[in-house]
């Protein structure tokens, strides 16, 4: 029986809420990270907002050699504009959720945030560790 591909996206759009919500919690922040439903009608916004984070979320069974990143890449940041920081998130079948975020959101000095060749690619595991230092920044 084949899954519906906007239903396991929209799973995993509420895993990663689920995730960043256990961080905020963590915190001792009430904040919710819903997922955006307008999404589906209004082109151009992001699968989630958190902080000033604006998280574009994909799910795929397998990488195809036409990795398109630089197209969900593109899709964060213009969901992002000039007043959120893209972060693409993405999952493939039995592979570990991996994260991209703009190089300058690492190293403030990098000011080429939109540029989609200076990106880092790390694991979700280590986003969330950059997003909980920040978090505690602002506390």
């Amino acid at each position: 029986m084949p899954i519906n591909a906007r239903n396991k996206g929209a799973a995993f759009e509420r895993h990663i809420c689920k995730f960043l919500n256990d961080l905020l919690e963590a915190r001792g922040q009430e904040r919710s990270v819903k997922r955006n439903l307008d999404q589906y009608q209004t082109k151009g916004l992001a699968d989630l907002y958190f902080q000033n984070f604006a998280i574009e979320c994909k799910r795929y069974k397998a990488r195809k050699e036409n990795w398109p990143i630089d197209k969900w890449w593109r899709q964060a940041m213009d969901a992002a504009g000039d007043k959120y920081v893209p972060i693409l998130i993405y999952k493939y079948d039995r592979q570990e959720i991996k994260a991209v975020i703009p190089l300058s959101y690492l190293n403030p000095e990098l000011k080429e945030v939109m540029d989609p060749q200076r990106i880092c690619i790390t694991s979700f595991k280590h986003f969330l560790q950059i997003a909980e230092a920040r978090i505690e920044n602002l506390i």
